[in-house]
């Protein structure tokens, strides 16, 4: 119960105070505790649903989605790495220039169909690797392959169940993610170039922020006889 003093009219306070009694506030507190409770309930139960539901929908815990987003990201990431390596195959690092517009079909047909292994086969052919861009290459191809066919094959197995395995998946996913984006900027650094040479406005480059562009014009394409040189002449492959 609320107790509520009350004074009687007396200006010195004489009298002893009249202790009185009143229900009104312990209602009004209780009817707030009640619209509070109300109140919270079904936002409790709607996040409650919402995890259940998403759990229900993708068959997994939030952790273990976290994981899988990034394993699709993975994937689509090394799409991109492939798509690179086939535009400076048919372009920049054909060798002969192309004659007609058939020629350009049967090479555009033949890299689609053309696995990461036969497109670095075909690179390394064609042009002098870097020593350590070579080895980032053969491990993104590993990787890739890994993560495209022999998922159990990651290092410590696939395990989606245990915080150690889920760490250990998406720490292997990071780490390719980053060895393609190395690749990424060689590539890219390649095909730039190749466009700048002949005047070319590559498509959906305005898509690159100014800090890749940056980054590509300090440390790339200052690096990339380094990283990646054409093979002479008389040893060149007609592939």
């Amino acid at each position: 119960m609320h107790l509520i003093w009350s004074w009687s009219k007396c200006p010195h306070f004489v009298r002893q105070p009249q202790l009185t009694l009143s229900y009104k506030p312990v209602s009004m507190l209780f009817s707030r505790v009640a619209k509070s409770k109300a109140n919270m309930l079904p936002r409790a139960l709607s996040r409650t649903d919402k995890i259940m539901k998403d759990e229900v929908q993708s068959g997994y815990k939030p952790v273990q989605d976290d994981v899988l987003k990034t394993l699709g990201l993975a994937v689509i990431a090394g799409q991109g790495v492939e798509h690179l390596l086939s535009c400076c195959l048919t372009y920049p690092l054909h060798g002969e220039p192309l004659q007609t517009v058939e020629q350009l079909h049967t090479l555009l047909e033949r890299h689609s169909k053309a696995t990461l292994g036969q497109l670095l086969k075909a690179l390394r052919k064609r042009v002098d690797l870097h020593p350590t861009f070579d080895e980032k290459l053969d491990r993104f191809l590993q990787n890739r392959n890994v993560i495209a066919h022999r998922l159990h094959d990651v290092p410590g197995g696939f395990d989606l169940h245990s915080d150690e395995g889920r760490n250990r998946l998406k720490a292997f996913l990071l780490q390719y993610m980053d060895d393609g984006h190395t690749v990424s900027m060689v590539l890219l650094g390649v095909l730039r170039e190749w466009a700048s040479q002949e005047g070319i406005d590559i498509p959906n480059q305005h898509h690159l922020s100014q800090r890749m562009r940056d980054h590509l014009d300090a440390n790339v394409v200052p690096n990339l006889e380094a990283l990646i040189r054409s093979k002479e002449i008389g040893s060149k492959s007609t592939d």
